[in-house]
């Protein structure tokens, strides 16, 4: 059991040592690559905008009170 709670069943194939079982590297890689094509940000930029246009300033999706708590902090703390 990991430290979790949860069974892991693992038929100990990690000739690499990378703490990735070697029949699953290349499903996990593949993931990763494809995660990475156009790299963590893709869609960010467009979500920031949108936020910005419509004064949601901690990026919670609503306009509130919270929004106007975290533009007295910063204006008064910056």
């Amino acid at each position: 059991m990991d430290g979790m709670g949860i069974l892991v069943q693992w038929n100990g194939t990690d000739c690499n040592d990378d703490g990735i079982p070697d029949d699953c590297e290349e499903v996990y890689s593949e993931g990763y690559d494809l995660g990475n094509a156009e790299g963590y940000t893709a869609g960010l930029e467009e979500g920031i905008l949108l936020g910005g246009q419509s004064g949601d300033a901690n990026g919670d999706g609503t306009l509130d009170v919270l929004d106007i708590v975290y533009f007295i902090d910063v204006i008064l703390n910056p």
